[in-house]
């Protein structure tokens, strides 16, 4: 039994495992000609700088994180406009980006919902929240929530934003073996174990490969759209 509203966002492509870096390659094209208004919300140390340099994206980049984390503290790249935020209000005017990105991030939000308002006040309209969030992964860097599928589909929805794309990253049984301290294979973060066997899986379409590995999955890739109207 598939559920309508996931099954209608998930890819029909041959079958894979997402990640939020591996996203913003397919994004290329939508922003050919244009530089891009970036802001990383959640930034950490920075790496993304990296990844939308890789995925071929022209951007102006801001990051934002809280004052203080885990991921902050090992900070040391100088190469990027770097702001903080009390973890709700994101201090930029209105209508101010074109792709929010949020890398692993929403299992620590305090107040989800909240933020989500935010992300859509300063998304301009049409603009991208990309990016991926825990689904079936264990507790982690002071991690609050796991959303499901359907849960994330629902407090986007709720709060401003329609969710155009949603696909399964790393699987949720890699990162329990990696939790308890067990060897992980060398390309776990390009394709899991589980993630191999579904898609061996021949009586299954792409779309239901793709499916399966989604509700399976460890962390989730999203994309949602602020409105154009």
């Amino acid at each position: 039994m598939y559920l309508k509203e996931i099954w209608d966002i998930v890819p029909s492509a041959a079958p894979q495992q997402y990640s939020s870096s591996g996203l913003l390659h397919s994004l290329r094209d939508r922003f050919a000609g244009h530089r891009a208004s970036v802001l990383d919300l959640g930034c950490g140390d920075g790496k993304s700088i990296d990844w939308f340099a890789m995925s071929g994206i022209e951007c102006d980049w801001k990051g934002l994180d809280i004052e203080d984390s885990p991921e902050v503290r090992t900070r040391a790249r100088t190469d990027g406009e770097f702001h903080t935020y009390d973890g709700v209000h994101i201090p930029f005017d209105d209508s101010t980006f074109d792709v929010v990105f949020s890398h692993q991030v929403f299992e620590h939000v305090r107040h989800p919902e909240r933020v989500l308002r935010e992300i859509v006040r300063v998304l301009r309209p049409g603009g991208l929240f990309v990016g991926s969030v825990s689904y079936l992964e264990p507790f982690h860097s002071y991690s609050i929530f796991n959303f499901t599928p359907y849960g994330w589909f629902t407090i986007n929805s709720e709060n401003g934003l329609t969710p155009t794309f949603l696909a399964g990253g790393v699987d949720a049984v890699g990162l329990i073996e990696r939790g308890l301290g067990y060897d992980m294979p060398a390309d776990m973060w390009q394709c899991s174990p589980l993630n191999k066997a579904i898609i061996a899986d021949d009586a299954l379409g792409n779309k239901e490969k793709n499916y399966k590995i989604l509700m399976n999955a460890g962390h989730m890739v999203f994309m949602s759209e602020k409105p154009a109207a």
